[in-house]
């Protein structure tokens, strides 16, 4: 047997179309979202959906028609991958080889300690502060290595 209780209460009458519902918080007053924003003025119709600009995902780039004003992700996966890389968490392949050719460009494919020019082929991307120690994949929190001085960094001989 669970020990998760779901609130339960008799049918409340809903204070915006004044329906009979089954509340699933203590605190809820309206049947669903969409009686909340009548009540509140707003009408959600298909044109006023349908006119509003199309706006470009935060995470994928991807043109999409925003459901409220300050939408700024394509969908909740994208809302969430955006969140993580954000955070400079999980980063894909795709976005961590794309963060890594933007800071060896930065750097202008420069070793940042010893100063070596190294066209991509031998130069690594190092985390100033690691992840470890709550560091981020930041532009500002990475820099290009020779792979001798990352060696260093990270306190291996040899």
């Amino acid at each position: 047997m669970s020990n998760f209780v779901k609130y339960k209460e008799e049918l409340r009458i809903c204070n915006g179309c004044g329906i009979p519902y089954q509340p699933k918080t203590k605190e809820q007053k309206y049947c669903t979202q969409k009686c909340y924003l009548e009540s509140k003025g707003y009408v959600i119709t298909k044109e006023v959906l349908e006119a509003r600009e199309p706006k470009l995902c935060a995470n994928c780039g991807e043109s999409f028609k925003p459901k409220h004003g300050n939408q700024g992700y394509c969908s909740k996966s994208c809302r969430l991958k955006g969140y993580i890389n954000r955070k400079g968490y999980n980063l894909s392949r795709v976005g961590w080889a794309s963060l890594r050719e933007f800071v060896l460009e930065r750097d202008n494919y420069h070793c940042q300690d010893c100063g070596k020019f190294l066209m991509d082929i031998g130069l690594e991307v190092h985390h100033i502060k690691f992840l470890r120690e709550r560091g981020t994949n930041n532009e500002r929190n990475l820099i290009s290595l020779c792979h001798k001085c990352h060696k260093k960094r990270h306190g291996i001989v040899g």
